[in-house]
């Protein structure tokens, strides 16, 4: 570059200082060679590094195709449920390359959901928003299987990774392919013996994917299974054909009922809120946020853990309102209107809600909340408060 800094269009714009990272561990290889994670210490991030260098080197044309192509596509893709790419480097003459990525601290989604049950169906929604992205913008991934799906412990978020044997569709020839995953041949489904891969053939092996980790792990958190048994119909036309669709099929109402038990434990635990309120003094202040009400929950149980009851009923009612001013109740009273006993929470009754609210989707405990709101404390009067009459010499003016 000369020294008056002109520039023209398609120079070449030399950056002469490397970036170098400190070598933190090894990580499970990918099919194409190894991988390990690193350290920038200048942002103070880490990283996954990808290099290509494949075990079976009598395919490394076709697999350096492939490491090409997924750098191609991770650079069309962003999405929070899918791994982003940072930078890569390609060496296409010597046939290597690296990919720098995104590091995913978390777990593979059936160890995940093994140690989480009660999560599965917010992995399954985050899971089909990330596929219907890739739909949107005509990427296959085409290598479903629980090590290219992983959890994050942190936040719980899904993210989608490995994106080697991944395909951009361009026109219908690219739907055709010899590719077989590793699935055994009863479990393919039947355009894969017309050797085509469409977007339906990953909709199936995910569907195969949660089949297989529901039953193995016996979960009964999970709302979609009439989903479930469309997405892995072996037989093309039976089958749903997208993720947009199954978006559709989530977004109706008659699709996830309210479970009987569901409800019950809903109904416990709202009558209790509304019977702890004895008096409003005015219009309170109610807590949508979920995540907020599912971290009041926790520390509330925390502080009770050891006790058959929860006699703090203020503690109990904060958990549901950022700010409100009332009276709590504090007698249970008999038939005759006279004082029984002291008036406590059960704990069961909070932890059995506190477990089914964290199972629900987002969505389901935004309406849960909303119902909690509308049908049980915005209808309560609020209080006309006693005023003592004050000697008018007393007024300041």
């Amino acid at each position: 570059m000369s020294d008056d800094k002109t520039i023209f269009e398609n120079d070449i714009l030399p950056f002469v200082r490397k970036k170098n990272y400190l070598f933190k561990k090894w990580l499970t290889p990918g099919g194409t060679g190894d991988t390990v994670l690193i350290y920038d210490e200048s942002i103070d991030e880490y990283f996954v590094c990808k290099k290509f260098a494949p075990k079976q080197r009598e395919y490394t044309d076709e697999l350096f195709s492939n490491f090409v192509q997924e750098v191609k596509i991770l650079y069309k893709v962003f999405h929070k449920n899918i791994v982003r790419v940072y930078n890569h480097f390609l060496y296409i003459n010597e046939k290597s390359g690296f990919i720098i990525m995104e590091y995913i601290d978390g777990e593979d989604i059936d160890k995940y959901l093994g140690a989480n049950p009660d999560k599965i169906n917010e992995v399954f929604l985050q899971v089909v928003d990330g596929f219907w992205h890739l739909e949107q913008i005509q990427v296959l991934h085409r290598d479903i299987r629980t090590g290219n799906i992983l959890v994050s412990t942190k936040d719980n978020t899904v993210k989608i990774i490995d994106f080697g044997f991944g395909k951009k569709i361009e026109n219908n020839e690219d739907f055709k392919t010899k590719l077989l995953l590793n699935w055994t041949q009863s479990e393919l489904p039947s355009e894969i013996s017309d050797d085509t891969y469409c977007v339906a053939t990953d909709l199936y092996f995910i569907g195969k994917l949660f089949y297989k980790i529901i039953n193995q792990t016996s979960n009964s958190y999970f709302k979609f299974s009439d989903i479930i048994e469309k997405m892995i119909k072996i037989d093309f036309s039976e089958r749903i054909q997208s993720f947009h669709t199954i978006k559709q099929l989530m977004n109706t109402d008659l699709i996830i009922p309210v479970k009987k038990d569901e409800k019950e434990i809903y109904n416990s635990l709202a009558n209790y809120l509304a019977e702890s309120i004895s008096k409003l003094y005015q219009k309170p202040i109610f807590d949508f946020d979920d995540e907020s009400v599912i971290a009041k929950l926790n520390d509330l149980l925390k502080k009770v853990r050891w006790e058959d009851c929860i006699s703090s009923i203020d503690l109990f009612v904060k958990c549901f309102f950022v700010e409100i001013n009332c009276e709590y109740e504090s007698y249970v009273y008999n038939y005759y209107g006279e004082r029984d006993e002291a008036f406590t929470i059960d704990i069961d009754v909070v932890q059995n809600f506190f477990t089914m609210f964290k199972s629900l989707s987002a969505d389901e405990r935004k309406n849960l909340l909303e119902n909690l709101y509308f049908n049980r404390i915005a209808n309560m009067q609020i209080a006309k408060e006693t005023i003592e009459a004050i000697d008018g010499d007393e007024f300041p003016f």
